[in-house]
C-alpha cells in the first residue's frame, strides 16, 4: 500500500464488494469518485512494521480539505494575504503565546 490511488481503489473495491454481499440482488453499487456520497478517509499507522493499523472515517466535511473551502472567495484578498494557518504557525514559533 504505497501508491495513495491504489490504496483509495483496493479500499473502494473491497467496501463494494462487501456491499454487493449484503445486498438481496447481489449488484455492486456505483461509486462516483469525483462527487461521494459517502467520503471515506483512511489512516494508515505503523507501515514499517508488523503492527500496522488501518482506521476508516467517514469524513464530515467532504472530499476537500477544509483550507480549500474558499470561505472568503466573495471578498478580495491582498496578494501578499498570508493563510490563518500560516501566520498562526509563525506566532508559536516566535513565542507569542508566552
Amino acid at each position: 500500500l504505497c501508491h495513495s490511488h491504489f490504496t483509495a481503489l483496493t479500499v473502494k473495491n473491497a467496501l463494494c464488494d462487501m456491499c454487493r454481499d449484503m445486498r438481496s440482488d447481489g449488484r455492486r453499487p456505483n461509486v462516483d469518485i469525483e462527487d461521494a456520497d459517502v467520503p471515506l478517509v483512511l489512516v494508515l499507522r505503523g507501515m514499517n512494521g508488523s503492527s500496522a493499523t488501518a482506521s476508516l472515517y467517514r469524513s464530515l466535511t467532504g472530499i476537500q480539505s477544509m483550507h480549500k473551502r474558499y470561505y472568503r472567495s466573495n471578498q478580495s484578498i491582498h496578494k501578499a494575504a498570508m493563510k490563518e494557518s500560516m501566520a498562526s504557525g509563525l506566532l508559536l514559533s516566535a513565542g507569542y503565546h508566552q
